[in-house]
């Protein structure tokens, strides 16, 4: 379950970047989760904007935005087994013209610490 949150993780950070579609960013992490049998465990959204834009951009089912550059987004995706327990990696990523860069560095392995 982690493995394939942090998988999801780094194909959605990767994706971040200006003009990029929300839509096609969502689709392409749930169908993540959904070829490794994890779709019906996802149940929220990927990310949100950060400060006084309220959320917004949005990356969710239902919504079509396009990132910009100098936007600050969440990047908060999990998996959550009823009765279990879930698997979750969270950062803050800036959207610069460059790319995307981390504004925090939630450690994706804990055990090896990278």
């Amino acid at each position: 379950m982690l493995k394939t949150v942090q998988e999801a993780y780094k194909l959605h950070g990767q994706a971040m970047v200006p003009g990029a579609s929300t839509a096609a960013i969502y689709e392409k992490v749930v169908s993540h989760f959904a070829a490794k049998g994890w779709r019906k465990y996802f149940v929220h959204h990927l990310s949100h904007g950060l400060g006084l834009g309220g959320d917004l951009p949005r990356v969710v089912r239902g919504d079509d935005d396009r990132l910009q550059a100098g936007e600050a987004l969440s990047c908060e995706l999990g998996v959550y087994i009823p009765g279990i327990g879930g698997a979750r990696v969270e950062n803050m990523i800036y959207g610069s013209e460059q790319g995307p860069e981390y504004l925090t560095n939630c450690l994706l392995d804990p055990e090896l610490g990278n």
